[in-house]
């Protein structure tokens, strides 16, 4: 997996840098403690009705070992100098080698013998996205009786922003970059991306086996089922995942798709859990199953646009025609057991900080039509600069992931 960040428009000059050339070797400052995330949630995502954005909380300087710091899956990140192109910068700190032969021992000299930090980054591009209306007809038709015009538009705009940055968050999580991001600056720059960690149906060596899509089978043992789950759980803490924080306790946060979740609710496991260890009133899952369920120390939400935006659809596999070009989606091939494409689905597990959604400037409205031809044509336009970026951490001059500690993919069949 390369990522461009050596090449344009990536090479940079900001604050912590003197010039371009050096700009992704030096690390000056502690980079986790980046104070400017902007704690309000604004808009009607199912991201932030779910609760699922907020700061990045994590303390500065030194702590307890056995101290978990509370966390977001998403973290919104607000710079409101930033402009359209921009980059904002997010590091992550990393823990010095637990390795046995490091450190000295006895009265063997320590002194020129440290080690440095360790500092990891990711940097998240932000642009301009807009969109607009156009009113033809009378002014009276414009002045109708029921609602304006002008209130009709702005609630439309209102809603395709909101609804643009929810989608922006799902493609970060299956592309590595919000939609925007990646008409504007391509494959080269932005490179669609496959998670780094990722299981191909419910595989229990938890994805060190080496299985790839062509490991699924026909069968309906990889289907989402309660299994799946605490596979996703176990790889979690296998792999020292940072986990959402929620009233003192650690859990994942999964998002599946309506056809996963209605799997999930005929699996003979999940029901006997929900049937056994839960009430048996109306309160239990299996009869309120329109809201987030808990099993095995995991969130589930269901997220209809998982399965409507990206489908069976191949992260590696898209395309962008130049900016501002289209986007072309491409199916997974190579699928064993002779599932097709379209039986795939998708399932995120999320722990802190997996995605992040940085702004430059909120959505705005604004009248862009007023002609002079007693304003016959009245038009209205919402822009805003933000982009989204899954938390593939790369350590400074590198191009590749060298860390992700926080998303899991598992692609299931739904048979």
């Amino acid at each position: 997996m390369t990522i461009s960040y050596l090449t344009p428009p990536f090479l940079f000059v900001d604050s912590q840098f003197g010039t371009a050339t050096t700009a992704n070797v030096k690390n000056l400052v502690n980079q986790v403690i980046d104070r400017r995330y902007q704690k309000q949630v604004q808009k009607k995502l199912f991201f932030t009705v779910s609760g699922m954005i907020g700061p990045e909380t994590y303390d500065q300087g030194p702590k307890p070992i056995n101290e978990t710091s509370p966390g977001y899956p998403v973290i919104r990140k607000t710079d409101l100098s930033v402009v359209s192109g921009d980059t904002l910068k997010i590091g992550l700190r990393k823990n010095l080698s637990f390795a046995v032969s490091t450190g000295k021992v006895a009265n063997t000299q320590l002194v020129d013998a440290e080690v440095g930090f360790d500092f990891d980054d990711i940097r998240v591009k932000v642009e301009q996205w807009r969109q607009g209306v156009m009113t033809v007809g009378g002014i009276n038709a414009q002045r109708n009786p029921y609602e304006s015009f002008e209130e009709i538009e702005n609630s439309l705009l209102a809603d395709w922003a909101a609804q643009m940055e929810d989608t922006g968050i799902l493609y970060a999580m299956h592309y590595g970059y919000a939609p925007h991001i990646l008409r504007q600056y391509g494959t080269t720059n932005c490179p669609p991306t496959e998670c780094a960690n990722v299981i191909y149906g419910n595989d229990e060596s938890l994805g060190s086996g080496g299985l790839t899509i062509g490991s699924l089978n026909g069968t309906g043992t990889d289907n989402f089922t309660a299994r799946t789950i605490e596979l996703a759980e176990a790889y979690a803490a296998q792999n020292d995942f940072d986990m959402v924080m929620v009233k003192g306790q650690p859990f994942l946060v999964g998002l599946v798709s309506p056809m996963v979740w209605a799997k999930l609710f005929r699996d003979p496991d999940f029901r006997g859990a929900m049937q056994y260890s839960r009430n048996r009133g109306i309160d239990n899952p299996l009869f309120q199953n329109n809201g987030s369920i808990i099993y095995s120390n995991t969130i589930i939400f269901r997220y209809d646009k998982i399965r409507s935006v990206l489908g069976g659809n191949n992260p590696a596999g898209l395309t962008v025609a130049g900016p501002p070009g289209a986007i072309t989606e491409a199916a997974y091939t190579g699928i064993g057991g002779g599932v097709t494409y379209d039986k795939l689905h998708s399932s995120y597990f999320l722990g802190a900080n997996a995605i992040a959604l940085a702004e430059g400037q909120f959505s705005k409205a604004g009248r862009i039509r007023a002609e002079n031809d007693y304003q016959n044509i009245i038009g209205r336009a919402i822009d805003s600069i933000w982009g989204a970026q899954r938390m593939d951490f790369i350590a400074p001059g590198g191009s590749t992931v060298d860390i992700n500690q926080s998303m899991l993919k598992i692609l299931n069949t739904v048979i």
